[in-house]
């Protein structure tokens, strides 16, 4: 969660040729897939009974209620008003994950009954970019682009994976690996921003080929290596996490509320141009880090939790039997 409130804050003023691009492109590698993968393997393929309905209902919701608060923040920073053709149609900024995670939930079950749905799902990934028509509307494009992240964290659950032995409790020659593959993954990505045709547009996931600018082949060249790269990071990561209970594990509970809620601040951030502030400062990586990790355990606390929890856990719209 701190790798996503430092992306979206280096956003805004990163520029070509120094380090912001360079830790924004890398950031954007993996923070997100490592998001869906983790989200696939807390998610049951069962067949959609009525605690996954409403599971996945309340998360509709919140996605609407949030598009809602979206538009009084756009009003009070000035900024255009609703545009009626592609309200709800094109996800507000951060909240097309959201819409994806709603539409990767709805396709899990009939995706389990795949012989091969890790295969398929990729294959459904790369086929994606070829078509111009699938774009941001409704997130279909990042839906479908990362959708082999959310299929391969529900299958590792499946296998069992999280029993092993030696995901339970790694050896540290297991964790020097995994630490070496993070900092080879990100050199991979410094090493593709270098190529020609490479954009950082591939890292967003929301784009086809040709709205890229590239030819069929190596828009599916360069989204095969960013799958590879962006799932062997996140899998490194997930190695490296600490396996004990820390006190700062209690705010992993309240994600959603830090995910919500640190948009509109970087919004008004970037309105009273603090961002530009912050960027024509020495160590401005550092300082917007530094701001990630203090801003992140805040927005996790229980009274941001309580105070975000009608959007966050609509229990009040649903009928509990």
């Amino acid at each position: 969660m701190v790798l996503v409130v430092f992306g979206h804050a280096v956003e805004g003023i990163r520029t070509t040729g120094d380090g912001t691009t360079s830790a924004y492109d890398v950031v954007y590698a993996f923070h997100m897939p490592a998001f869906l993968l983790v989200s696939g393997w807390f998610t049951r393929a069962d067949p959609l009974d009525r605690r996954t309905l409403v599971g996945t209902a309340k998360l509709l919701v919140t996605w609407l209620l949030a598009e809602g608060a979206w538009v009084a923040i756009r009003a009070l920073l000035g900024r255009q008003h609703v545009v009626p053709s592609s309200f709800l149609v094109s996800p507000s900024w951060t909240l097309w994950f959201l819409v994806t995670l709603v539409t990767m939930r709805v396709l899990l079950p009939y995706i389990a009954m795949l012989r091969f749905p890790l295969i398929t799902t990729t294959a459904v990934a790369l086929a994606a970019g070829l078509s111009p028509m699938i774009g941001t509307q409704f997130s279909a494009s990042r839906s479908l682009a990362l959708l082999p992240f959310f299929v391969l964290g529900w299958r590792l659950r499946q296998a069992g994976v999280g029993e092993r032995s030696w995901f339970l409790a790694p050896t540290v020659l297991l964790r020097i690996a995994a630490g070496a593959a993070l900092l080879a993954g990100a050199g991979a990505v410094l090493l593709l921003m270098r190529l020609p045709d490479f954009t950082n547009q591939l890292l967003f996931w929301r784009r086809g080929y040709e709205a890229m600018h590239l030819d069929p082949v190596t828009g599916a060249v360069l989204r095969a290596t960013m799958l590879v790269v962006a799932g062997g990071m996140t899998l490194a990561l997930l190695i490296l996490t600490p396996r004990r209970s820390l006190r700062l594990s209690t705010l992993g509970r309240n994600t959603l509320p830090v995910y919500l809620v640190h948009a509109p601040l970087v919004a008004v951030a970037r309105k009273f141009h603090v961002d530009d502030a912050i960027g024509a400062m020495p160590g401005t990586l550092a300082i917007l880090l530094v701001i990630a990790v203090l801003l992140v355990p805040l927005l996790a606390s229980r009274p941001i939790a309580l105070l975000t929890r009608p959007i966050t856990d609509p229990v009040a719209l649903f009928r509990t039997a």
